[in-house]
């Protein structure tokens, strides 16, 4: 394989995270307007991971003399109920059969940098993967009425200002 080949797969990765990066800080807003702040830090935190793993695509692409394409795999699409935005995240997290197949062609290639690069984002998206799996569990579990009910917290901003309305009258 040559560095144009490791460059496309690299790219392809980009494209990929950039997507997902996006796909995260929709649903992070989406489920937060809703209410459902509990899993919202995770969907931010999962957004930055993403963006430095765009860093890092583009970083190795410029090594190899590539030029980055910062074009979008697939556009974000907003889940309509709880168990939707994860099963979106979930179908993005498919990725990850990218960053392994990039890994082994990087290997047989003798690219190491590039092959231990792709690896060790492969495992980072099967712990993600692993992470939408089971927040669809308790949605099939107890139904989304439920689970979306265990998963609204009240901000303290809202808590203080419901409490200070119950003590006026």
């Amino acid at each position: 394989m040559s560095n144009n080949m490791t460059v496309e797969n690299l790219d392809d990765a980009l494209q990929v995270k950039m997507s997902a990066a996006d796909q995260y800080q929709l649903h992070a807003h989406v489920l937060d307007h809703r209410g459902l702040n509990s899993p919202t830090g995770k969907m931010r935190g999962e957004r930055a991971e993403k963006t430095g793993h765009s860093d890092l695509f583009m970083e190795r692409i410029l090594l190899l003399k590539g030029a980055p394409d910062l074009a979008f795999a697939i556009s974000p699409k907003c889940g309509e109920a709880r168990a939707d935005v994860f099963r979106v995240d979930l179908a993005n997290d498919e990725a990850v059969e990218l960053e392994i197949r990039a890994a082994r062609l990087a290997c047989e290639a003798n690219d190491v940098g590039s092959h231990m690069f792709f690896e060790k984002i492969a495992i980072d998206e099967a712990c993600r993967k692993a992470w939408s799996a089971l927040q669809l569990e308790p949605t099939e579990r107890i139904g989304e009425q439920a689970c979306s009910a265990k998963m609204v917290s009240v901000r303290q901003d809202e808590a203080a200002s419901a409490s200070r309305r119950s003590q006026v009258r």
